[in-house]
């Protein structure tokens, strides 16, 4: 320090501060005019910015007092505090927010990251994009023009404006993100009503529960609709699961296993279960049958695979083959009738899913739900006999319920399934999602051998099953998004809702269906 005193006889470190501070501050002005005057990012402007930015961080290290005390409202060395933070307000303001504005940037500064789309979110916009790209080349290959383009819009009315913002926030990351120009659109639906109902959009019950939408992924040709997918409410799995659904269009591929006596889905009679798989068929999904006995391991190709009514325990060779399936990231539905009481075929008694058989176990063991030996009965139930179950309380905070709010739901002859209350460490790896439950006046009739369906039922404390009847469960990986491998299983105590007579939009089956798989 001496030396260089001796050298410049007016140095100190408090002066270096200063004229680094000026110069940092004159350099960010510079830059504010130069991004003005251009319009543009440019070269000139990021040096300006770091010769700015390095001149203030001088000025913090050798003198961090000065802005302490003007923090403080204390007075500051002849001023020169005051005259720098202000170059700083005005220059770092003006131009951060420029470009800001210019780039679209958002950043997310919460401390879970709540508006940072994770890295499969942007696997599966990856996938649609690569999509829209092989239909764009096979428009051109047949010498058509066209204009792909994906858009995700919203509807929001002037009262809405806070709900648009929060959605904007998330969506605007996958713009960010796109690489095939990504579209986000925001419109009032009382402004633009035709628009809002040809997307689909719609609302009940005096304008405050959306049934669809209020955001959506729609396929565009250059200003011409082409394909909506509804999205719903702005969340990332929302988003993810939609763009899955249409990047996978036609893709898709479900399973239905036969081979332990399970419904038939070609019988098309009011007993017969045709209209779920045309369901999923005329959404795209392939549908096929799989005998699990015929084959070494469930096919790659298979997206989901249902297991709809069977009456035969699956031998352990046959959930052993289930399970290394779902350990790749498979999806099932099973829907099981309670046992005894509810057999297609007299002579051939139910008995699918017993305590202790073998696909029960792995069940319990590997996600920490089973099926009971029981027949839910409900002595306060609103239909002809208390097996008939009304008044079930569904969970829309489950995903695969998510857009069903008070939609009515009925079951027919329904068994429940237990859930454990102390999860191991296998079973710590996986969210149990209840999606419906019984009423709270019913409970679980354990004497199925012996039940008269056409007579009442007694609960028995001693015997029966009291408390809340589960009726079905969604189970998924903790912190799913973030997992390389996806598996889903959606386990229900009844295969009737899924028949010919009762499937329908009313009751909500065929919708959870779809969003099930």
């Amino acid at each position: 320090m001496s030396f260089i005193q001796r050298v410049i006889p007016n140095f100190t470190i408090r002066r270096v501060a200063h004229t680094a501070a000026i110069l940092g501050s004159i350099a960010l002005l510079a830059a504010l005019i130069v991004y003005l005057s251009e319009s543009a990012l440019t070269t000139p402007v990021f040096v300006l910015l770091v010769i700015g930015l390095g001149g203030l961080s001088i000025w913090l290290v050798l003198a961090p007092d000065e802005l302490r005390d003007w923090l403080m409202g204390r007075q500051v060395y002849y001023g020169i505090g005051s005259f720098i933070l202000t170059l700083i307000v005005i220059a770092i303001a003006t131009v951060g927010y420029s470009l800001a504005v210019e780039q679209n940037v958002i950043i997310d500064l919460t401390e879970t990251q709540n508006y940072t789309i994770s890295q499969p979110s942007i696997n599966v916009l990856e996938n649609i994009e690569n999509r829209l790209r092989v239909l764009s080349a096979q428009a051109e290959s047949a010498g058509i023009e066209s204009d792909l383009h994906f858009r995700l819009v919203g509807f929001y009315t002037r009262e809405q404006l806070r709900d648009q913002k929060s959605a904007e926030f998330l969506l605007r990351q996958y713009v960010e993100a796109s690489t095939a120009g990504l579209r986000l659109e925001f419109y009032d639906p009382d402004v633009n009503p035709l628009l809002a109902r040809q997307f689909g959009y719609s609302v009940i019950f005096d304008n405050t529960q959306i049934t669809s939408g209020p955001i959506f992924l729609a396929l565009y040709d250059g200003d011409q609709l082409l394909t909506v997918e509804n999205i719903g409410e702005p969340t990332e799995r929302n988003v993810q699961n939609a763009m899955l659904r249409i990047s996978l269009a036609g893709e898709f591929k479900v399973y239905f296993i036969q081979g332990q006596l399970e419904a038939d889905i070609t019988i098309e009679s009011d007993v017969g279960y045709s209209a779920a798989a045309l369901i999923l068929r005329e959404r795209g999904i392939l549908v096929d049958t799989l005998r699990l006995q015929d084959v070494e391991a469930i096919p790659e190709d298979a997206t989901a695979i249902v297991i709809l009514g069977a009456q035969a325990p699956y031998s352990q060779a046959q959930v052993d083959k289930i399970a290394d399936y779902i350990e790749r990231g498979g999806r099932m539905l099973v829907l099981a009738d309670p046992p005894y009481a509810d057999s297609r075929d007299s002579t051939l008694p139910n008995r699918f899913m017993l305590e202790g058989d073998s696909f029960n176990t792995y069940l319990w063991e590997t996600f920490g739900v089973r099926f009971r030996e029981n027949l839910v009965a409900d002595p306060a139930s609103s239909a002809r006999n208390e097996f008939i179950l009304t008044g079930l309380r569904v969970n829309t905070g489950s995903p695969p319920l998510r857009d069903f709010q008070n939609v009515p739901m009925v079951m027919t002859l329904a068994r429940s399934l237990d859930i454990v209350e102390q999860p191991t460490e296998k079973q710590a790896e996986y969210v149990r999602s209840i999606m419906i439950l019984a009423a709270t006046s019913a409970f679980g009739e354990r004497n199925l051998q012996v039940v008269d369906l056409g007579n009442l039922s007694e609960f028995d404390p001693n015997v029966d099953d009291a408390g809340d009847q589960v009726l079905a469960t969604a189970i998924y990986r903790v912190n799913e998004l973030e997992q390389e491998v996806q598996p889903r299983i959606i386990l229900i105590g009844d295969s009737d809702w899924l028949a010919n007579l009762y499937i329908s939009p009313e009751d909500g089956s065929d919708g959870v269906l779809g969003n099930i798989l």
